[in-house]
This record gives structure tokens, C-alpha cells and sequence, in this order.
């Protein structure tokens, strides 16, 4: 919905029926699960960089790579970023338990 001069304006299609609206979708946020966490990333010409992220946007990721020592990666040369911060984290169990015990 979009609201214009205080009216709200409902989707609708060509012929003017009212359509519902799209749901929002959001893309998991890896980078920020790796803020200020140690990690290992591997660049497409090879290298293996231990670092911990201290940042990142849409095209960077700023790294830490010792005291006081900083280097900006572009994304498009990581080959992957492996840490244990990107680990899933365990579910925690239905309440009832197993419905198959005896």
C-alpha cells in the first residue's frame, strides 16, 4: 500500500481490482554475523588472509589484519571466508519431545 496526501492507494492491476500487496522478502545477513570475529578468507588468486571483519558495504569488506593493520577487500575477489561465527546455531528442541517414544 502507498500512502499519497494522507490517502491510502491499495495495489491493483490493469483493470483496477485490488490485488494483494507483495511479501517483503529479506536475504540473510552474513556479513554482519562476522562483525568483529576473527575469520579466514581465501581470494580468488589464492591467498588465505586471517583477519578479523571490521566492516563491510554492498562492495567492500575492511579487515583487520593485525594490530592497527587494515587492508579493503572488494567482495567480487573473495573465493569464500570461512569462520566459526557462520556455524549454525542448534535449534532448540519442540516442546512434547519425540512423538515416536515409547
Amino acid at each position: 500500500m502507498v500512502e499519497k496526501d494522507g490517502i491510502v492507494l491499495k495495489p491493483s492491476d490493469s483493470e483496477g481490482r485490488n490485488v494483494p500487496a507483495a511479501k517483503e522478502y529479506r536475504q540473510p545477513n552474513y556479513f554482519g554475523r562476522l562483525l568483529d570475529k576473527s575469520a579466514k578468507i581465501k581470494t580468488i588468486s589464492g591467498s588465505v588472509i586471517d583477519c578479523t571483519i571490521r566492516g563491510f558495504n554492498s562492495y567492500e569488506l575492511l579487515a583487520e589484519i593485525s594490530k592497527g593493520e587494515f587492508i579493503l577487500l572488494p567482495k567480487h575477489s573473495i573465493l569464500f571466508i570461512s569462520s566459526d561465527a557462520l556455524k549454525p546455531k542448534p535449534r532448540p528442541e519442540k516442546a512434547g519431545g519425540d512423538i515416536h517414544a515409547a
